[in-house]
C-alpha cells in the first residue's frame, strides 16, 4: 500500500511538474518571446526567405489573446466538434497590459495580417499616427519630404555586366545579390535586388549607363500611393479633406472602428447619418516591405491597426548565424 501512495505521489509530482512547465512555457510564447519563420522575400536584405525571427512581445506591451485558438495547447481542444463552435464563436476585446513603448518609424514588426488569410506578416513601419505618408514613382516621402531610408532598403536594378566587372567590384557580389528578379531572357542585362548605395557606387565605378532602376508602372500601387493621413486614437478627422484617399478612411472605419460608414452621392455617412467629422478609437500604421518592389505591405491593404502588432522583430537567424534585425 505505502509503495502504491508513493507511486501515486511520485506520478502526480511528474504531472504537476509537467504542467508547470507547460503553462511556463506557453506563458512566455503569449506574452513574451516567440520565434517566426519568414516565408517571403519582402524584407530582403534585412531578412531573407527562410530565415526566422525572434519577437519582443514585451516591448509594446504583451497582447492578450483575443479568441482561445491563440492559446497553445488549449486550442487543441477545437479539434473536437463539441468545442469547435465555442472557439468559433468566441472573441476577447483587444487588451495590451501592461502598456509598453510606442511603435517607432523603422521599427521592423510582426504584425497580424489585415487580410482574412490570418497570416502573420513582418514589415517595417514606416508611418505612425499623425504622419503624412506617401509613394510618388516609387520613392517614399514621409511628411512630404524624401525620407532617409534604412541601409537595408532595397530596389530592383538592371545592370549590363558588359560594362559591369561585377567580380572586381565586388568579390562576393553574386552571393551577396543573386540575380533572380530577371523578368527577360537577355542575360546581359539581369535584374539585381540592390540597395541604393551599392547601385550609386556601381554608376560611380562603371558609369551612369552601367546599371539602371528598373522600369515600373508610374501609377501602379508600389509606385504610387497617397498623400495620406495617418490616424491615431483620440484624433479627430475631417474626411471630407481626404476624398481623393476616402476609400482608405472608409475600410478602416468599417472593419474596425465599429460603425459603417460609406460615400452616397460625394457625401459621406457614418452610421447612416451625413457627417464628415470621425474621432478615431484606435492607433493605425504604415507598413512597407523593405523589397520595395516584391513586397504586398500597405500599398496594397492600408493601415494596420495597433490590435494587429504582435511584437518588434529583434534578432534574424538563419542556418549557421545569428545577427540583429536592422
Amino acid at each position: 500500500m505505502k509503495k502504491m501512495l508513493y507511486a501515486l505521489i511520485k506520478f502526480l509530482k511528474i504531472l504537476l511538474l509537467f504542467i508547470l512547465i507547460l503553462l511556463f512555457s506557453n506563458f512566455i510564447k503569449l506574452f513574451v518571446i516567440d520565434v517566426y519563420f519568414i516565408p517571403s522575400s519582402s524584407m530582403e536584405i534585412a531578412i531573407y526567405p527562410g530565415d526566422h525571427v525572434i519577437v519582443n512581445k514585451l516591448l509594446y506591451g504583451p497582447r492578450w489573446p483575443r479568441d482561445p485558438l491563440e492559446i497553445n495547447w488549449l486550442n487543441l481542444l477545437a479539434l473536437n466538434d463539441t468545442f469547435y463552435l465555442w472557439f468559433k464563436n468566441t472573441n476577447w476585446v483587444y487588451r495590451r497590459w501592461p502598456k509598453g513603448q510606442t511603435i517607432s518609424r523603422n521599427d521592423v514588426i510582426v504584425f497580424d495580417s489585415p487580410e482574412e488569410n490570418k497570416m502573420t506578416l513582418v514589415k517595417r513601419c514606416k508611418g505612425i499616427p499623425e504622419d503624412i505618408v506617401e509613394v510618388r514613382e516609387g520613392v517614399f516621402f514621409l511628411n512630404n519630404k524624401i525620407d532617409m531610408e534604412p541601409s537595408t532598403v532595397s530596389y530592383v536594378y538592371k545592370v549590363d555586366i558588359e560594362k559591369a566587372n561585377l567580380i572586381n567590384f565586388d568579390d562576393n557580389f553574386t552571393s551577396k545579390y543573386p540575380s533572380k528578379y530577371s523578368s527577360n531572357t537577355n542575360h546581359h542585362n539581369p535584374d539585381y535586388l540592390l540597395p541604393p548605395s551599392v547601385a550609386l557606387s556601381m554608376k560611380n565605378v562603371f558609369g551612369d549607363s552601367s546599371i539602371q532602376l528598373d522600369n515600373i508602372d508610374p501609377v501602379s500601387s508600389k509606385s504610387a500611393y497617397g498623400p495620406l493621413y495617418i490616424p491615431g486614437k483620440g484624433i479627430e478627422v475631417n474626411l471630407n479633406k481626404f476624398k481623393r484617399e476616402i476609400n482608405h478612411y472608409l475600410n478602416i472605419i468599417n472593419k474596425y472602428e465599429g460603425i459603417t460608414a460609406k460615400v452616397v452621392d460625394d457625401i459621406i455617412y457614418l452610421d447612416g447619418k451625413p457627417d464628415s467629422l470621425f474621432v478615431f478609437q484606435h492607433n493605425y500604421y504604415f507598413m512597407l516591405g523593405d523589397n520595395r518592389y516584391d513586397s504586398e505591405d500597405s500599398r496594397k491593404w492600408g493601415l494596420i491597426p495597433e490590435e494587429n502588432v504582435i511584437g518588434k522583430a529583434i534578432i534574424v537567424f538563419s542556418d549557421n548565424s545569428f545577427s540583429k534585425v536592422k
